[in-house]
């Protein structure tokens, strides 16, 4: 690419990022989509649209929910001092903003314990497309040097992570990624893609295969939804578990299965 297509890409990028709710997606995400859309199309207008049409894709279900990151670090830091049930309160409540982490409050506690009953508590966690699932860390049974990371595309949100888990005192990392051309190389015990390939496949279907076999973790935590976010049970239960087996059908992994009111979940020991 020369350099006025460059100077095009960089110019379609900051026009996509002057919208309020793309502000604060990972440059690299925008970037990436805006370079293969170019491919496809030569008109700046059509170009912006389809830009815009994929990031609703992979994101649309929580860019529409404006969250004050700094209104919710008081609150939990307040709560903090006043006692740890206030600060579970707190981080629930912050929790139903988000779409994913809002259907799986009902079953927060017996999620983790039925799924890690025969592991032990966990060490480490990478947490993929992580949303704000890293605040059910209390709810995970975990060693006293536990380690968490994650990784999603909004900024904002990770810099809020970070500074949640200084106020919690977790030892780890939030950072940006973008797992369609960037997996993180971090060393832990397990490693989570919580509803997420449904989004990834929306962009390339052999991306959820990359990463269950290229990520460096002894069990990967995988789960699917089973109930649309209007709460609907559209068939999703058996179109996850065929494209699961898709997935996974020449590799010899153990897997034990778990099915919840709303979610489809798999724990895969490499």
């Amino acid at each position: 690419m020369n350099d006025d297509h460059n100077y095009l890409i960089d110019k379609i990028v900051k026009d996509i990022q002057y919208k309020s709710k793309y502000q604060f997606i990972l440059p690299e995400i925008i970037r990436n989509i805006a370079y293969q859309e170019y491919q496809k199309r030569n008109n700046q207008k059509e170009i912006n649209k389809a830009i815009r049409s994929r990031l609703h894709q992979i994101a649309g279900a929580f860019i529409e929910r404006k969250i004050n990151y700094q209104d919710w670090l008081e609150k939990l830091y307040v709560s903090k001092n006043i006692s740890k049930e206030a600060f579970l309160n707190s981080s629930l409540q912050l929790m139903r903003l988000h779409a994913s982490t809002e259907e799986r409050i009902p079953i927060l506690g017996d999620f983790y314990n039925k799924i890690f009953e025969g592991i032990g508590p966990l060490h480490s966690i990478l947490d993929l497309a992580c949303g704000l699932n890293p605040l059910s860390i209390p709810w995970i049974p975990t060693s006293e040097n536990f380690k968490y990371y994650a990784c999603d595309i909004f900024l904002d949100m990770i810099s809020f992570l970070n500074k949640y888990f200084e106020i919690n005192m977790i030892k780890g990392e939030a950072f940006g990624c973008d797992l369609i051309i960037n997996l993180p190389k971090v060393e832990v015990q397990v490693t989570f893609l919580l509803k997420t390939i449904p989004l990834l496949d929306q962009t390339n279907r052999s991306i959820a295969k990359n990463i269950i076999t290229q990520v460096n973790s002894e069990f990967i935590l995988i789960s699917f939804p089973i109930k649309s976010l209007s709460g609907k049970n559209v068939g999703m239960e058996n179109t996850y578990k065929q494209r699961f087996n898709d997935i996974l059908g020449d590799y010899k992994y153990k897997i034990q299965s778990f099915e919840f009111t709303n979610e489809l979940v798999y724990l895969i020991k490499k």
